[in-house]
C-alpha cells in the first residue's frame, strides 16, 4: 500500500492531535456539542451511487486484516465513501475554476484520484489499529470504566444532535445515514480513550504543565513510526471498490 502525503495539505489527512482530521471528528471533540459541530453526514452526492457500492457487499463481510485483526465491510466503507466524497468535492471545485479533474487522472506515484478513497482508507484504518498495537506494546490499556465512558458520549452526542432524551437506536440511525455503523462508532470512541490514556501515562508531566501539543506532537510521531510494524491485508476474493462503477447516470 502506497502512502498518500501530498493529498493531507488538501483534506487534511494525517494525525492532529488525536487522529486523522476527515475521519469521525467526534474522536478529538472534548465535549457533546463539540462532537455535535464535528459529526459528519455524508450527503447524497450527484456522481457516486453510495448506496449501490455500500450494498455491493454484506455489512460484516471481512475484507481484510490489519495484524491479524479483522477488518468488515462497514467500517472499510465509511472510511472510503469519506474520502471518496471529498475528492469529488476536490473534483467540482477545481472544474469549477476552469481545471477539470477526472477519477482516472494521475494523483501522485502512479496513483490516479479514482485509487485515493482506499488508499487513504486503508491508510486510516491502519493508524487506528496502530493506537491499539503501539499501546499494547507500551503496557497501557484502555481505562477500567472505559465501557460506561462510551455509554455516556453516545448519549451525550444523541441529545446534542437529536435533542433531550434522545436514545442510543434513534442515534444509531442517525449515524447510519453516513454509513457509520454503531459498533464502528463506539470502537472509534474507544480508540480515542485509548489515545488519551497513551497521553495521560506517557506524559503526564507534560500535560499537567499544560503543554499537550508537544506531547501530542511527539505521540504522534512515534504512532507514525509505528505504522512500519503495521501491514492492511485484503481477505479472500476481496478487491478495492471502482468508483467509476458506480457513477450516476454512468
Amino acid at each position: 500500500m502506497k502512502r498518500i502525503t501530498a493529498l493531507a495539505a488538501v483534506i487534511c489527512f494525517l494525525f492532529t492531535g488525536a487522529l486523522s482530521v476527515f475521519q469521525v471528528k467526534t474522536l478529538a471533540a472534548d465535549s457533546a456539542k463539540q462532537q455535535e459541530a464535528y459529526i459528519e453526514v455524508v450527503p447524497a452526492a450527484a456522481g457516486i451511487d453510495y448506496e449501490a457500492l455500500y450494498r455491493s457487499h454484506p455489512a460484516e463481510e471481512l475484507v481484510a486484516s490489519v495484524n491479524g485483526e479483522p477488518v468488515l465491510w462497514d467500517e472499510y466503507f465509511y472510511f472510503y465513501c469519506g474520502y471518496a466524497a471529498e475528492v469529488e468535492s476536490i473534483m467540482d471545485y477545481y472544474g469549477q475554476n476552469g481545471v477539470p479533474i477526472s477519477w482516472e487522472d494521475t494523483y501522485q506515484d502512479g496513483l490516479t484520484w479514482a485509487d485515493v478513497p482506499a488508499e487513504s482508507a486503508e491508510q486510516s484504518i491502519c493508524e487506528y489499529r496502530g493506537i491499539h498495537l503501539f499501546a499494547e506494546e507500551n503496557g497501557i490499556s484502555l481505562p477500567a470504566d472505559a465501557e460506561e465512558q462510551i455509554d455516556r458520549q453516545i448519549i451525550e452526542s444523541a441529545e446534542s444532535v437529536l435533542g433531550e432524551g434522545a436514545t442510543e437506536e434513534a442515534f444509531a440511525a442517525y449515524l447510519a445515514k453516513g454509513y457509520l455503523s454503531m459498533p464502528v462508532y463506539r470502537r472509534m470512541l474507544s480508540t480515542n480513550l485509548l489515545y488519551q490514556q497513551l497521553l495521560t501515562e506517557l506524559y503526564d508531566g507534560e500535560t499537567e504543565e499544560g503543554d499537550v501539543q508537544n506531547a501530542q506532537a511527539d505521540l504522534t510521531e512515534k504512532l507514525q513510526q509505528n505504522l512500519e510494524k503495521i501491514s492492511f491485508v485484503p481477505e479472500g476474493s476481496f478487491q478495492r471498490p471502482n468508483v467509476m462503477s458506480y457513477q450516476i447516470g454512468g
